[in-house]
């Protein structure tokens, strides 16, 4: 904003003006990065962790220019693709001022849908204080233990947060119920992460439900929904996720990679779409 002036070919372009000859690069406006890695992900154990906040991880004095020198100037902090409620996703920008580096402290909810969220580890409660007069308490187990309940335990989470029920399976408070009953309260934008075509469907069908302002992340299935993405509006970042670098990253790029996305992209007419990275791919490959 006010670094550009007029654009067009009647231009009163000053004699002293000083240029930039570059005959063999393209210039672009800065990507923004629909999913990346950038700050840590939430590693708890609860399967419903709403109150986890990417912003926090953020580094706002760290040292971004490989991710800049790439094109890459603003991203998407995810919270996470392990847990079924993950967290706040965070929108920052890589340079600037440091203070001026987070633009959405607390963006949208991330949900994640897939064989990934299935079976996590049961809930323990730490003896505090470690002394003989506290009973141990034996762990609770937590759901969804099948790809077929996680809609459900997602549907009960929500519910049992509206009703302004935010205690743990020990009866304690639970601040990632409360941070989910304050999201859904306030109509946070829902982000649904999925790879798998059942998993598209099934975030697809939980967004038209919701009648929530919200995307879905992921796609490496969606040529398979496709259809029902333009049929119910529902936007996409897709995640891209190609071998372009071997495991010592100097053998070029995968000549299968292109054709592929070239494909899925194909399919993507007239869908809202947005791009980002799948887990583990480096934001300096973005362009």
């Amino acid at each position: 904003t006010g670094r550009i002036e007029p654009i067009g070919a009647a231009l009163d372009i000053p004699p002293d003006l000083r240029v930039y000859d570059w005959p063999d690069a393209t210039i672009t406006p800065g990507f923004v990065l629909g999913a990346a890695g950038v700050a840590g992900q939430h590693s708890g154990d609860e399967s419903i962790g709403a109150g986890y906040r990417a912003a926090d991880e953020f580094n706002q004095y760290g040292e971004y220019r490989a991710w800049l020198a790439g094109g890459v100037t603003t991203v998407h902090l995810n919270p996470g693709w392990h847990r079924l409620v993950s967290g706040r996703g965070a929108v920052v920008r890589l340079g600037g001022a440091v203070d001026e580096r987070v633009l959405v402290e607390q963006a949208d909810l991330t949900v994640n849908l897939g064989s990934r969220v299935g079976n996590p580890p049961n809930l323990v409660k730490e003896l505090v204080p470690p002394t003989g007069d506290t009973p141990i308490v034996p762990a609770e187990p937590q759901r969804p233990s099948t790809r077929l309940a996680q809609m459900l335990a997602l549907r009960e989470a929500i519910h049992a947060a509206q009703q302004g029920n935010y205690t743990d399976p020990f009866g304690d408070f639970d601040m990632h119920r409360a941070a989910l009953a304050d999201a859904w309260r306030n109509r946070a934008p829902l982000r649904v992460q999925a790879q798998e075509a059942i998993d598209l469907d099934s975030a697809i069908s939980f967004l038209v439900g919701a009648e929530r302002n919200g995307y879905i992340v992921g796609g490496a299935e969606v040529s398979e929904v496709a259809d029902r993405l333009r049929e119910t509006s529902v936007g996409l970042i897709y995640t891209l996720d190609p071998a372009f670098r071997s495991p010592a990253r100097n053998l070029g790029n995968n000549p299968d990679a292109a054709d592929q996305l070239g494909q899925d992209l194909a399919k993507l007419r007239d869908v809202r779409l947005g791009l980002g990275l799948a887990p583990g791919q480096p934001v300096e490959d973005l362009r």
